[in-house]
């Protein structure tokens, strides 16, 4: 799919999105680097309710170094009232109520 104009990141992810023939819409922008086994845990909780939207853990690979670090399980994405992300722990309260490493995190 092509747009005849430039539409920027977030439109040209909808248009691509709207005109996509498949259960699911997975988005990777072209820095992005999967592992085995990175996409039945993603869609595990959508098979479940499809109103669900799962996005991974993003590991990190040091500017500097270009050292591979791996973020960890106990990591979740947050979203303020403005829209900017941020990675944030797991509480203790919310780590005693997992009942094993690869539980969704909410």
């Amino acid at each position: 799919m092509r747009s005849k104009e430039r539409l920027g990141l977030i439109r040209a992810r909808m248009l691509g999105a709207s005109n996509a023939h498949g259960d699911v819409v997975i988005v990777l922008d072209s820095h992005c680097e999967v592992n085995q086994g990175w996409l039945p845990p993603l869609l595990a909780p959508i098979s479940r309710d499809e109103h669900v939207v799962t996005c991974p853990i993003i590991d990190f690979i040091d500017h500097d170094t270009f050292q591979y670090k791996p973020m960890g399980s106990f990591i979740r994405g947050t979203f303020n009232w403005r829209f900017d992300y941020k990675e944030r722990e797991l509480t203790k309260e919310q780590m005693k109520r997992r009942k094993d490493a690869t539980e969704e995190v909410w």
